[in-house]
């Protein structure tokens, strides 16, 4: 028998490599409760290891509760096992070509290996552009593939035929492959008929304090970050309620308008935290965006990415594991495009199209600095133009989703390239009986939360050896809550109404600043700036003519408007970078 913890653990019939965290491993001991089963060590590894030896392996995933991707070989039956946690927190990569499969937690394992000759995926890279992630199941290569969250592959070894499927679904029909979605979120319509909104507060509260309770069980210094707003407020609260000297993590910015440092301090003095923070300037960032590519083995363009390195680092030089706000949103309705359709979707789609086109085409020969006047307080009002012509090209609820998740309304004027558009309305429109709002809610937990979110911050803080854990992403927690009434978030035109009320059991509500900043920095400004020199040496004609995956006419045009394309730029910044520090390394 291997050592309890280092890996591949294995005996003689079995092999098991794993990352991550079982959070009730010491529960799942007792569940599965088989034969003579010994346990020598307090190792998450070993418990995974030997009930999966002696169980049904759907049965195992079903009562786990952790983030993980492993793999588990049976010698004796010549089957391997891929699996990937409920919401996809740990990665896990697939490699497959007509000699070879092979699997991994980072795609640079694939590219350092020379034989495998890596090509670049025309469709990964548009979804890129669009939306600064690639997707699930796809990755920026044509012969590698993210398995998906709440999945299961069984590969039988003597059945299985290699080949060089062309996509995903190809993949998974190939001979000696099975595969299987062992969780995905849903909606329960029991509690949303019979639970009114005090029983959801309180049990809603339960949860959460159960699952941070379950995460803050650790052998490593452990602590928080801590922004001025809801989720992780309340995180940080419990926390320190079951615990007490928590450490808490705050980075801010010497740009004032995106600045939290001092509402979180006065948070975390409220709540007796021990609080470390940072205050960077723009001359500190070289450092860190060059790190980007290096952090992030794919294009990957959320600029949130920057504070996320930067807080990890921060945390890194006192704790080992780091408790997040990360979920709310999607589960407790937070992002500002739930409120605008809530408030503002039944009306704007009764307009017949002529009336709203007149509309909009008015609202453009109006001055700027008129337009508050006529549009939403949650539209960004610098970038009214843009709006407007979004707004244009609005006429069903799909692509009113596609507008705010997207760049570009047609990615044919940046691309040189070909592609099929292969929309997945499907993770849009799998639960047609839900309100729109929910269905935006699902589609974000099923896409946007796992490849951006979640990847952002396991890539920045794995970079920096830090684990995070994040309690709203308890299967209890996201079960219960996204089933609840919509009322019950969106209440008074603001979101997160039934978060907010439960952190007014821990914190006053004169504390809890109601401005959504999302980890926002001001790149917009850095790009003008501090960093206007080096980000031009990726944006040259030279660079872009050596790959040719752009119409650099419109690059040149994004430059001269860089304000209002600034996320554009930082988009084609970063697949320059990766193109040219990474896959041409």
């Amino acid at each position: 028998m291997t050592s309890f913890a280092n890996q591949p653990f294995q005996d003689k019939n079995h092999i098991l490599t794993y990352n991550g965290e079982i959070y009730n491993h010491k529960n799942l001991r007792n569940l599965f409760k088989k034969g003579t089963v010994n346990f020598e060590s307090s190792s998450d590894t070993e418990t995974l290891f030997k009930i999966i030896s002696n169980h049904n392996i759907e049965s195992v995933l079903n009562n786990i509760e952790g983030m993980f991707a492993f793999s588990f070989y049976d010698k004796s039956k010549r089957v391997l096992y891929l699996a990937r946690d409920r919401t996809g927190e740990k990665p896990l990569y697939i490699f497959i070509n007509k000699n070879c499969f092979g699997f991994s937690s980072d795609l640079i394992t694939f590219k350092e290996n020379p034989l495998n000759n890596l090509t670049i995926n025309n469709a990964a890279l548009k979804d890129y552009i669009n939306l600064n992630y690639i997707p699930n199941p796809k990755t920026i290569y044509n012969e590698c593939f993210k398995l998906p969250p709440g999945s299961l592959l069984k590969i039988e070894i003597d059945k299985f035929k290699f080949n060089t499927p062309i996509n995903f679904q190809e993949l998974i029909n190939l001979d000696g492959i099975t595969y299987k979605k062992w969780w995905k979120l849903k909606f329960n319509r029991n509690i949303y008929d019979k639970i009114n909104y005090n029983k959801a507060k309180i049990t809603t509260k339960n949860l959460i304090e159960e699952a941070v309770k379950k995460q803050l069980l650790s052998d490593a210094p452990l602590g928080a970050f801590l922004s001025s707003g809801v989720d992780s407020s309340l995180i940080v609260a419990i926390m320190q309620k079951i615990k007490g000297n928590s450490k808490t993590f705050t980075i801010g910015f010497d740009s004032k308008n995106f600045d939290e440092s001092k509402e979180a301090k006065l948070i975390a003095k409220y709540l007796q935290t021990d609080h470390h923070e940072i205050i960077f300037s723009a001359n500190d960032l070289v450092n860190f965006v060059d790190n980007i590519p290096k952090a992030y083995s794919e294009p990957f363009a959320d600029s949130s990415q920057i504070p996320t390195l930067m807080i990890s680092n921060l945390a890194s030089s006192y704790v080992k594991v780091a408790l997040s706000g990360d979920g709310g949103d999607e589960i407790f309705g937070g992002y500002n495009r739930y409120i605008i359709a809530k408030k503002y979707w039944k009306i704007y789609s009764k307009f017949p199209n002529k009336i709203k086109n007149f509309i909009l085409n008015t609202l453009m020969f109006i001055p700027n600095k008129y337009h508050s006047i006529f549009l939403p307080k949650f539209f960004d009002k610098r970038n009214t133009y843009k709006i407007i012509e979004k707004l244009k090209n609005i006429n069903s609820e799909l692509s009113y989703y596609s507008s705010m998740i997207n760049e570009w309304q047609k990615s044919s004027e940046i691309l040189n390239f070909e592609y099929k558009d292969d929309l997945n309305t499907n993770k849009f429109f799998e639960n047609n009986d839900l309100s729109f709002e929910k269905k935006m809610m699902l589609a974000d937990f099923n896409t946007y939360l796992t490849d951006d979110i979640l990847c952002k911050v396991d890539r920045a803080s794995m970079f920096h050896s830090l684990e995070t854990r994040a309690p709203y992403l308890d299967h209890n927690v996201s079960e219960f809550c996204f089933s609840l009434k919509d009322s019950f978030n969106f209440k008074n035109n603001t979101s997160k109404f039934l978060l907010k009320d439960i952190l007014e059991d821990y914190i006053p509500a004169s504390l809890i600043t109601n401005k959504k900043r999302g980890f926002a920095i001001p790149i917009s400004e850095w790009l003008n700036n501090e960093l206007r020199e080096w980000s031009n040496d990726y944006l040259t004609k030279d660079l872009f003519n050596k790959h040719d995956y752009f119409n650099y006419d419109t690059v040149e045009n994004l430059k001269k408007f860089q304000n209002n394309n600034h996320h554009k730029i930082w988009a084609l910044i970063q697949f320059n970078k990766w193109y040219f520090e990474v896959f041409k390394k």
